[in-house]
């Protein structure tokens, strides 16, 4: 095989990157509940109202994934930015993004590992990443655990 083959599928990740700020920028996006979506109002209201942990008013099921909408809290604190819908919506988008660059990073690292050849990296990397799931539902409808519980999932693989 032609290095320039390994050299191109390196930058593999890009193609997520790219996708996703442009997604971001210009795609569609829930108009449900303020952008949360069904699923994700418990998700989007903690990320408004984090006293909602301390008083209680998070169920059980919601309480053990309620990560996500932690660190969007208080990445919107650090940033100075209000916890409006609009912050909180763009927060899980850009969460979701990272999350999914990093798993894609994570994967040309672990081609190298398992000394794939790039034909079956790139494999691997089209069935990964090249989906509804990664490409729209993640910005479309991004206040959700899903993209969270997958990068948790690949750190797992990946150690």
């Amino acid at each position: 095989m032609k290095p320039g083959y390994k050299n191109l599928f390196n930058l593999s990740p890009l193609i997520i990157l790219i996708w996703g700020v442009l997604y971001i920028c210009f795609g569609e996006k829930i108009a449900i509940f303020n952008g949360y979506g069904w699923d994700g109002r418990a998700y989007g209201a903690v990320a408004e109202n984090i006293e909602m942990i301390l008083d209680h008013s998070v169920n059980a099921y919601y309480i053990q994934r309620i990560f996500p909408s932690l660190l969007i809290y208080y990445g919107i604190s650090v940033f100075g930015l209000s916890h409006s819908p609009e912050n909180i919506v763009l927060g899980f988008q850009v969460l979701n993004l990272l999350l999914i660059f990093s798993c894609a990073l994570l994967w040309v690292s672990l081609t190298r590992k398992m000394n794939l050849d790039s034909y079956s990296g790139w494999l691997g990397f089209i069935l990964l990443f090249i989906n509804f799931a990664f490409l729209k539902l993640s910005f479309y409808d991004p206040v959700l655990t899903d993209i969270t519980a997958f990068f948790l999932g690949f750190i797992t693989l990946y150690f």
